[in-house]
């Protein structure tokens, strides 16, 4: 979970027909009050913000959603849940494989 403070105001889609976005985006408060004074929806966000989540779908997982690389350092001190701290040796290791082993 994202704590209080994380801010879901500031979190767009690039479309809004689609019925479960591709990715969330965190855009500035002036690009969205930018986007809020288009009435006439004649703008486009092509790229703009930090993609925080990708859509991931997969099987018995119910978030249909996973953090983006570009965004952790936005996240981290933000999550309260879903936070594992490993020893640096650990890390290594599972940097150097390539993959995690299996349970």
């Amino acid at each position: 979970g994202l704590c209080d403070s994380f801010p879901f105001d500031l979190m767009v889609a690039r479309s809004l027909q689609a019925e479960a976005p591709s990715s969330l985006l965190l855009i500035a408060p002036q690009v969205l009050r930018l986007l809020e004074a288009d009435s006439a929806g004649t703008l486009r966000i092509v790229n703009t913000g930090v993609r925080v989540f990708q859509r991931s779908p997969s099987k018995g997982v119910p978030c249909q959603y996973r953090a983006c690389y570009a965004a952790l350092p936005f996240l981290l001190p933000r999550m309260s849940k879903q936070r594992a701290r490993l020893p640096r040796p650990v890390l290594r290791e599972l940097l150097a494989a390539g993959e995690l082993p299996p349970e």
